[in-house]
């Protein structure tokens, strides 16, 4: 994959995860590309109590925003994607493999769904990240703008 293809598939990641706390009502205290352009971080912060629902949304959402930006069949994801991946699956462990499956599925539509209504800002963050590479959180709301609250993913199954 070539070196800017890359830069900007980590940049809609990271956007949508920061973008998804948001919309959970989360503070962004920054957003970043890696140095070594393999991956990058969004640091946040989720109002009392967090719950594994909230930051299993929030580790999906970078992968689902890749897929609803490079909708292309021969579409390869950036590396945090297997990470996150990761993250959301030892959150649901706990499950019956049936029952974690269609959880999250369920949860991936609505984590469609809150980039689809935010899709505006998560372009937004995207496109400065590739120019910048690392955004502090004042900066994020200047750049994102109204995100829609979303009150998703509240309970467990």
């Amino acid at each position: 994959m070539r070196r800017a293809t890359r830069i900007r598939r980590i940049a809609y990641h990271e956007a949508g995860c920061a973008v998804a706390a948001l919309a959970l009502d989360g503070v962004v205290t920054s957003v970043r590309i890696h140095d070594q352009e393999d991956g990058g971080t969004v640091r946040y912060r989720l109002p009392d109590p967090v719950s594994d629902v909230h930051r299993i949304i929030i580790a999906m959402a970078g992968g689902v925003a890749e897929r609803l930006r490079y909708r292309s069949p021969d579409y390869q994801p950036s590396p945090g994607v297997a990470a996150d991946e990761r993250v959301w699956l030892e959150l649901t462990s706990h499950l019956p493999q049936n029952v974690r499956d269609a959880y999250l599925r369920k949860l991936q539509a609505q984590v469609r769904s809150l980039l689809n209504v935010n899709w505006s800002a998560v372009e937004a963050l995207a496109t400065a990240l590739v120019e910048r590479r690392n955004i502090p959180g004042a900066h994020v709301l200047k750049i994102v703008g109204d995100v829609q609250r979303w009150g998703i993913g509240d309970r467990s199954p």
